[in-house]
């Protein structure tokens, strides 16, 4: 979707403002959705294990309703006050950048009740070995927000916009019949939704957030700063998504199949199993990115150009997200043990 976005679009103030827009509601609620997924499964299991399915069940209701709240309640502030939320995040846009990223916000911020619901719905499939079905949930976005991209450029730019959020209600879709296969029942009911497995998972999460709130202020950094060199943030995202890939498909392939059997050792005591197991995924860390990280900084002009020289992004923009790609690639090898 990103070699489709350069190509009709190239590297400019719609795609920064685009950009932008997408960065707002994805700092706003990666907070909870990372902490929630990473935090959800090992209580899931848990409660699984030593009491059971029906219970643990009701939790993975309560965590969706609790994430719907806070949902509601960001997307009412980002509602009240886009244009001061977008200045935080963009200091250096112009006023005619800054007036479409409000426009494009207000919009994509609507995405985040479904991809918050996503993020909790993947955890519990993950939880109950499900795999195949949540592994289809970035092709279906893909595939939507690739559309959006080709229409929005032979009509209007908002299309680009509600593309994410379209593209957020089909992964809602996509799961929802598993979900309903894998759960007894479902419970609808607000009352005692703060019960003891929440207040522990919140115990769980405030760790984990702060180290996600650690990444995010690098991002919410580099692109304010980019914010005053029109395609800047679009030189970064570019260059950031094609390291991106590798930790993706390499790294969070594993660490999805892994986790939950890291769970399971820690829920059944057996600590030695744990230790192995995750000594082994690091090792396979090492030994496939490594070799990446360095042929990635090497020929980061080669693959720029390979990737996106066409169409509307021009020698300026393959030469700005080169450098950008090549810093970045620097640290793909530690990035990858973050995630295991």
């Amino acid at each position: 979707r990103d070699v489709v976005l350069a190509n009709y679009f190239g590297a400019n103030s719609i795609t920064d403002a685009y950009l932008v827009a997408q960065t707002i509601p994805e700092f706003l609620f990666s907070l909870v959705v990372q902490a929630i997924s990473i935090g959800f499964i090992p209580i899931y299991l848990d409660i699984f294990h030593n009491k059971s399915k029906v219970e643990a069940d009701t939790f993975a209701d309560n965590v969706t309703k609790i994430s719907v709240i806070f949902a509601c309640i960001l997307a009412i502030v980002v509602n009240l006050v886009p244009r001061t939320i977008v200045s935080l995040f963009a200091t250096g846009f112009s006023d005619e950048t800054s007036a479409l990223a409000v426009i494009f916000v207000k919009i994509v911020v609507l995405a985040m009740f479904f991809r918050i619901i996503v993020a909790v719905y993947n955890a519990f499939l993950h939880a109950n070995d499900h795999f195949i079905i949540t592994s289809f949930n970035g092709i279906v976005l893909d595939i939507v927000v690739i559309a959006s991209i080709i229409v929005a450029f032979y009509t209007n730019n908002v299309v680009l916009a509600w593309g994410i959020v379209i593209a957020s209600f089909a992964q809602f879709l996509l799961l929802v019949p598993t979900v309903i296969k894998n759960k007894n029942r479902f419970n609808l009911s607000f009352k005692e939704i703060f019960g003891e497995d929440i207040k522990k998972l919140l115990l769980v999460v405030l760790p984990i957030a702060i180290g996600i709130a650690a990444n995010q202020i690098n991002v919410l950094a580099d692109r304010n700063m980019a914010s005053s060199i029109e395609g800047g943030i679009s030189a970064l995202n570019y260059a950031y998504k094609v390291d991106n890939i590798l930790e993706n498909v390499i790294i969070l392939s594993l660490a999805t199949i892994m986790f939950p059997q890291f769970s399971k050792y820690a829920v059944e005591n057996d600590y030695d199993n744990l230790r192995i197991s995750i000594v082994k995924s690091l090792n396979v860390s090492t030994i496939t990115m490594l070799p990446c990280m360095c042929f990635c900084t090497l020929f980061a002009s080669e693959i720029i150009r390979f990737l996106f020289g066409r169409g509307a992004f021009d020698l300026n923009a393959i030469e700005n997200t080169s450098i950008a790609m090549m810093y970045y690639s620097t640290g793909v090898l530690f990035v990858s043990y973050t995630a295991i």
